[in-house]
């Protein structure tokens, strides 16, 4: 007789690729169009999850800021999806079944939904879920002091384009990829 996993465990073993600890290379969702690999020129800050400790502290108002600034500039938003990724950590409510946004220049952002990614160096990028300003403001998170300085320096002017980084490192590892099999 076949036996079908249950919702739930499909629901666990989905939500338990949302976790990364900070400063994990990156591994994009796998999708129809690629097999998974990791991307060893990025790195994961602030994919939190319930049942993990995370690093709790005060981020100082100028960054909070600028991350803000950061969640409106397209250049930096990548992998847009079509769900919404919920806050894990809040008190499960009814207010957990609703979009959690940022008011920004009278504009609305969601979060949940997409990624940040902001430039270390010359060849490493840090990578965010958009919801790293909730963990920030709501949850007291304390993302890496190189992470914070990285949002700090980061120019809001620059033609620096976190999604034309994306594509070359997919296309870079699955060039890899097919020269293994």
């Amino acid at each position: 007789m076949l036996t079908l996993p249950s919702v739930q465990s499909i629901i666990d073993e989905r939500l338990s690729r949302l976790y990364y600890p900070d400063f994990s290379e990156y591994r994009p969702a796998r999708n129809h169009y690629y097999k998974p690999f990791t991307f060893q020129e990025v790195l994961t800050i602030g994919w939190l999850q319930s049942g993990h400790v995370y690093a709790q502290g005060k981020v100082d108002h100028e960054i909070i800021n600028k991350l803000k600034d950061l969640l409106a500039l397209s250049g930096v938003n990548v992998n847009r999806t079509r769900g919404i990724h919920r806050c894990d950590l809040c008190v499960p409510s009814d207010s957990n079944l609703e979009r959690i946004v940022v008011r920004h220049n009278e504009q609305e952002i969601l979060l949940g939904h997409s990624e940040l990614w902001i430039p270390a160096n010359e060849t490493m990028t840090y990578v965010a879920p958009t919801l790293i300003y909730h963990y920030i403001i709501e949850h007291q998170y304390k993302p890496p002091d190189v992470f914070l300085n990285a949002v700090k320096q980061f120019d809001t002017n620059a033609q620096w384009n976190g999604q034309e980084v994306y594509l070359s490192l997919v296309n870079k590892y699955r060039k890899e990829k097919d020269t293994e099999t």
